[in-house]
């Protein structure tokens, strides 16, 4: 598929996005990509932390 193959829009992305807000307790968390990858890491390596308690 387009969103397989990382060629998918933002409307596809919102649909996801929309769709696990919607799941109650989702085992997936949204995390804005747009700051640099380096600022990405260090919110990701946060939630997990938070998150998983580690």
């Amino acid at each position: 598929t387009e969103k397989t193959q990382g060629q998918g829009t933002g409307q596809d992305c919102r649909g996801v996005e929309e769709a696990y807000k919607r799941i109650q307790n989702p085992a997936c968390i949204i995390v804005d990509a747009s700051p640099s990858p380096q600022e990405v890491l260090q919110q990701v390596q946060h939630l997990f932390r938070n998150k998983c308690h580690m």
